[in-house]
């Protein structure tokens, strides 16, 4: 076959004056240069190679059976999607075993639902007691008003009885010293009097006394 004819799996750019390979499974063309040569060295004992596109091909047909898969650590497989909360279930089937990822899901599941229903009654709990709570000491808050209040107001009257006591006080004490102004002033009035009986009548008070007698 020419190699004008040959169907290449590469660059296919002067095929004639470059040495290639071809598949024996896709029966394409290949440069040694494009192959690399790893490649271009491969190659059972018969002389029949087969090119890298058939070779992961046929690997991808081979991982497709039941064989299991080796475990990598560096290699992430994803769980199973987390179902929404309150959305309808998905169809199962019966005959498929469950595994411990949709376990965990379904207690994960569980467990937020129950936490949740938890949150409300406590919530409502607490505000029960809150408002009730509440009510109390408003209605203490209340009388303890109300006992101001009237303290408040005897306050007002005290003072104001204490006012007058004070005014009362201060004018028996005006009316206490003109009593003594006036009780001085009647004595000194006595006293001056007297003299003047004394020396009108030229008696002593002795006998000025004897007169009065008889």
């Amino acid at each position: 076959m020419d190699n004008l004819t040959l169907s290449w799996g590469c660059c296919s750019l002067d095929s004639e004056s470059k040495q290639f390979k071809k598949c024996n499974t896709c029966v394409k063309a290949f440069h040694l240069e494009c192959l690399g040569t790893c490649q271009s060295r491969a190659g059972d004992a018969t002389g029949s190679w087969i090119c890298p596109t058939c070779i992961n091909s046929n690997t991808k047909t081979i991982n497709k059976d039941n064989t299991p898969v080796r475990f990598n650590p560096n290699v992430t497989i994803r769980t199973q999607k987390r179902q929404a909360p309150n959305s309808p279930p998905e169809a199962v089937d019966s005959e498929a075993p469950i595994t411990r990822s949709d376990l965990r899901v379904i207690v994960e599941d569980i467990t937020e639902r129950k936490f949740e229903t938890l949150l409300v009654q406590l919530t409502n709990t607490l505000r029960s007691i809150m408002t009730s709570e509440l009510g109390t000491m408003r209605n203490e808050i209340k009388d303890l008003r109300e006992s101001i209040t009237f303290v408040s107001d005897q306050y007002e009257e005290m003072i104001k009885e204490n006012k007058k006591t004070s005014e009362t006080v201060r004018e028996l004490r005006s009316e206490n010293e003109l009593m003594k102004s006036t009780i001085k002033d009647l004595s000194f009035r006595q006293n001056k009097t007297h003299v003047q009986i004394i020396l009108k009548y030229n008696v002593s008070p002795k006998r000025k006394r004897r007169t009065l007698q008889t």
